[in-house]
C-alpha cells in the first residue's frame, strides 16, 4: 500500500512518483502497491494544440495529471498526510501556512494561493484550512513553454 505520508517535493514529486514520469510506469506503481484508482481523460478540444490529458485519481487522496504520457502535476487532498519541505500540509490553518511561506499570494483567476517555492494551495472557505497542495513541473509557470509540450520530450 502506498505511504500517503511521503514528503511533497516541489518540481520533483512524491516518493517514487516523479514529475516527468511515464504514465504506464506510474500506473504500474499504483497496481504494484495494490492501490485502487480511476483513470479519466480530458480531451482539451478547442485548445491549441488539443493535447488530451490523462488523470490518475485515488479518491480523496492524490491525483496525477499527464500530457503525452508525461506527469506534469500532482494534486494531494484530505487523506494525504505528507508535508512540503517547509512543513505545510493539507488540513493546517491557511493563516499558519501564510506565516511559514511569506511568498504565498492569491491568484483570483485560478482561485488558489501560489508560492515562489513551486506549489499551489487551495483553501477551504468553511474552516480556513489548506484543502489541497499541488506541485508541478517548472514549465507550467510559463504558458507558452508549457503549451508547446516540448517538455514532454524529456
Amino acid at each position: 500500500m502506498m505511504d500517503f505520508n511521503k514528503n511533497i517535493i516541489p518540481f520533483e514529486g512524491i516518493g517514487d512518483f516523479k514529475l516527468y514520469g511515464n504514465f504506464e510506469n506510474i500506473k504500474s506503481l499504483f497496481k504494484g502497491q495494490g492501490i485502487n484508482y480511476n483513470i479519466e481523460e480530458q480531451s482539451n478540444k478547442g485548445c491549441n494544440p488539443p493535447v488530451p490529458w490523462k488523470i490518475i485519481r485515488v479518491k480523496d487522496t492524490i491525483s496525477m495529471i499527464f500530457a503525452k504520457e508525461k506527469l506534469f502535476e500532482i494534486y494531494v487532498e484530505k487523506n494525504f498526510t505528507g508535508k512540503l519541505p517547509n512543513g505545510i500540509y493539507v488540513g493546517m490553518s491557511l493563516e499558519e501556512a501564510k506565516e511559514i511561506d511569506k511568498s504565498l499570494t492569491f491568484n483570483d483567476w485560478e482561485e488558489c494561493y501560489e508560492s515562489n517555492l513551486g506549489y499551489w494551495l487551495e483553501d477551504n472557505l468553511d474552516d480556513g484550512t489548506v484543502m489541497s497542495i499541488t506541485i508541478f513541473i517548472k514549465e507550467i509557470t510559463d504558458d507558452d513553454e508549457f503549451f508547446s509540450y516540448k517538455w514532454c520530450e524529456k
